[in-house]
């Protein structure tokens, strides 16, 4: 195992790097110190600071505690948590699941199929490349699903989805939520619109104007945006949609 920084009690260091190789063995204690494959460092206590945390090649599991973090996954299927605080967390290469838990955090996935639970606090959720499946949970929270065929998930509050390239599935669920509909990037799924509630909205030049509403569908010439479950989109108006 290589560590840079001082990992006595109280002590603060900038950045906490983990490279490291170990078989299976018990699991890890209640501090919040970097760890690899359920190992914790010994004689640390929760901490409070601002923590910079960097997994390896491996399956890291990293957790903030306390303070505004950053934790880096690196390589590997890594299991990530910010636990309080405004955190910002990547998960980079490999199918990671990412939690931001309490504060405003920035939540990204990188490449594979990753899962991103913003938890409590006004979070910003990038799935990047690969087929993801993001959860705002409660706040106020914006989801960005990227490249891939994407499972977009509001939660509480007033979210906004974009799903990016790919057939992805949007479910805003409670609050005034806006979906983002963009041309080129694939036929998105809205599962829980709710007219006079939610919103569409359109992006890169995308105007009211420019659509046809058929059936439960939103069109763009031969392109098909948005299938909207439940809903007959000839009855929306111009209020329904926002440019963003």
């Amino acid at each position: 195992m290589f560590v840079t920084g001082n990992l006595l009690p109280g002590a603060e260091f900038d950045a906490v790097h983990v490279n490291a190789e170990f078989p299976d063995l018990p699991d890890r204690g209640s501090d919040h110190d970097p760890i690899l494959a359920a190992i914790a460092i010994d004689g640390t206590q929760p901490r409070r600071n601002d923590d910079r945390i960097i997994g390896s090649a491996d399956n890291d599991s990293l957790s903030g505690g306390n303070g505004d973090d950053t934790l880096s996954g690196g390589l590997g299927d890594d299991t990530l948590s910010g636990g309080n605080g405004d955190d910002q967390i990547f998960g980079g290469a490999g199918n990671d699941s990412i939690s931001g838990d309490n504060g405003n955090d920035r939540l990204r996935g990188g490449i594979g199929n990753d899962i991103l639970n913003g938890g409590n606090g006004n979070d910003t959720l990038f799935g990047q490349e690969g087929e993801d499946i993001l959860n705002g949970d409660n706040g106020n929270d914006s989801l960005w699903g990227g490249s891939g065929n994407d499972i977009l998930n509001g939660g509480n509050g007033n979210d906004i989805l974009w799903g990016g390239s790919g057939n992805d599935i949007l479910t805003g669920g409670n609050g005034s939520d806006t979906f983002v509909l963009a041309t080129g990037q694939g036929t998105d799924t809205i599962t829980d619109f709710r007219v006079n509630t939610d919103f569409i909205g359109l992006a890169n030049g995308l105007a009211f104007g420019q659509l046809s509403l058929e059936g439960n569908t939103i069109r763009f010439g031969d392109e098909t945006l948005a299938i909207l479950t439940g809903i007959n989109t000839t009855t929306l108006t111009a209020n329904s949609f926002v440019t963003v």
